[in-house]
């Protein structure tokens, strides 16, 4: 494993898991490639013209409509620790409740006032 790639993945993605430490151990050529993408291309970019905030809202709404609501929350969380306002990630849910349907905003509200009150923040 090479453990700048692995590091430097982690840091962006913040945090790890079971499934990230077997790839990067028994195919570090496709971690490499993954890190290049999820990491360097996309999520970390530097001097990309799209905050990080607003990368997370998509990944997150993506997530919703597919379902995963785990994702959804993840993101969520993500989204906030990289400066989204909680109306934001409110319209975000929203807009995608237009095609991705009704659950999305029922789940993702809830979800967005659990994590507000988990963190202590007020809706603004």
């Amino acid at each position: 494993m090479d453990k700048k790639i692995y590091d430097d993945l982690t840091r962006i993605k913040q945090g790890t898991d079971l499934g990230t430490e077997l790839m990067a151990e028994h195919d570090p050529v496709f971690f490499a490639a993954l890190k290049a993408f999820y990491a360097d291309g996309v999520l970390g970019r530097e001097n990309s013209s799209i905050p990080r905030a607003t990368k997370e809202m998509v990944i997150m709404v993506s997530a919703a409509a597919k379902r995963s609501w785990d994702g959804l929350r993840r993101h969520m969380a993500k989204a906030l620790d990289h400066g989204a306002k909680p109306r934001e990630v409110l319209e975000f849910l929203e807009a995608a409740s237009i095609n991705a349907g009704v659950p999305v905003i029922w789940r993702g509200s809830q979800m967005l006032a659990e994590e507000l009150k988990k963190r202590r923040m007020m809706f603004e």
